[in-house]
């Protein structure tokens, strides 16, 4: 199979190659997707430039990629599920937790300290091909277009911060407009918050906010720029 890899600790193309190399065989308890479709993620961009903040994780030569998804190939020996079979449309969480420690034992494992990621600490999805533990597979629905299912990481972390308390009638404050910050500004609307403040250092993305806003006829959203707004004018605002 042809997969993008970092092949060596440098910055731009001359680390990166796309390679034939080994379709994976899924362990016992893993799945093998045929990928369709991958995002890319801001941690992608650090391991192609080679940014110190990936260097202690990241040891190459590895396939990236964590954002995707696609349709199972094959099952592990103990890896069938009653709701998955061969052909179904499929994303999976790219964070392999341990299971064991107490943030796991007590359903906080998003914070589990010996977490594991796929495409930074082991193979990952820029590949025809990648292997995931079967209890990290999301089955998806048909109507859910492959741009989208390939993008379900990114949108999974606005979801969980929007959803962390009730919001209906709130005040939400969300600190970027880049992806994430515009789909938890979505979500927080949804929600029935009744004013959201955003903040960003950059003129496109505030006014990429306020279109977004006029488009959905919510009139109390705030936009300013941090570097140049009074802060008198962001506390009136909220």
């Amino acid at each position: 199979m042809q997969a993008v890899v970092k092949t060596s600790p440098v910055d731009g193309a001359s680390g990166t190659e796309i390679r034939d190399c080994p379709v994976p065989k899924p362990g016992p308890d893993e799945v093998l997707i045929r990928v369709a479709a991958a995002a890319i993620c801001g941690t992608d961009k650090h391991i192609y430039h080679w940014d110190p903040s990936i260097r202690e994780g990241f040891k190459p030569p590895r396939i990236y990629g964590h954002e995707f998804c696609g349709f199972i190939e094959s099952f592990g020996e103990r890896a069938q599920r009653e709701n998955l079979s061969v052909g179904d449309y499929v994303s999976a969480e790219m964070h392999v937790v341990c299971g064991e420690c107490p943030q796991c034992r007590s359903g906080q494992g998003h914070i589990c300290a010996r977490t594991r990621i796929l495409g930074l600490h082991g193979d990952g999805a820029f590949a025809e091909f990648v292997k995931v533990p079967a209890s990290n597979v999301i089955k998806l629905g048909p109507y859910v277009p492959l741009r989208v299912g390939a993008f379900l990481d990114a949108l999974g972390n606005a979801v969980h911060a929007t959803q962390v308390c009730d919001l209906a009638g709130a005040a939400v404050a969300i600190t970027g407009f880049g992806p994430i910050g515009a789909m938890a500004a979505a979500i927080a609307e949804h929600s029935g918050a009744s004013v959201v403040v955003v903040t960003d250092v950059s003129d496109h993305a505030l006014e990429t906010a306020r279109r977004w806003a006029a488009a959905r006829d919510f009139a109390n959203l705030h936009a300013f720029n941090v570097r140049t707004s009074e802060p008198a004018k962001v506390k009136q605002a909220v």
